[in-house]
């Protein structure tokens, strides 16, 4: 029997998304300081400067705002799925040679569904009817 093995890229994980939401904070701090040094400097007579300014730091925010909120799902989706890599294997089940009995077939294909099912390609009901249909050919 010959098994298949496979580099691929894996999803940010929760020690980088953890750093990501540090680094974006940072900016926000350093977004507000630049903010509040320019609005000191702004002359009353230029409104426009200061608008655009405010603007601008509304913007940056939002931003940052948007990134923590985006690493904070991948920190939940790294903790459920229990992926904390950049780079993942996956492993294809055994694929049974030529003579072989069955049983071993039934296997391969029993191990290839639940690989599909832990990936989210199937669902629970599909998992479950196609599990069984490959249990009655037994």
């Amino acid at each position: 029997m010959a098994q298949n093995v496979e580099i691929v890229p894996g999803k940010l994980g929760a020690r980088q998304a953890a750093i990501g939401i540090v680094v974006v904070c940072l900016m926000m701090v350093g977004g507000l300081v630049i903010a509040a040094v320019v609005m000191m400097e702004v002359p009353g007579s230029e409104p426009g400067l200061a608008i655009a300014m405010g603007v601008f730091w509304l913007v940056w925010m939002l931003v940052c705002i948007c990134l923590i909120v985006s690493f904070r799902r991948l920190i939940k989706d790294a903790r459920v799925s229990g992926a904390d890599g950049l780079v993942g294997l996956r492993v294809d089940p055994m694929v049974p040679s030529a003579g072989a009995p069955d049983s071993a077939d039934s296997e391969a294909r029993l191990r290839r569904l639940d690989l599909l099912r832990r990936d989210g390609l199937v669902s629970e009901e599909e998992f479950s009817s196609k599990r069984a249909e490959i249990l009655r050919q037994l």
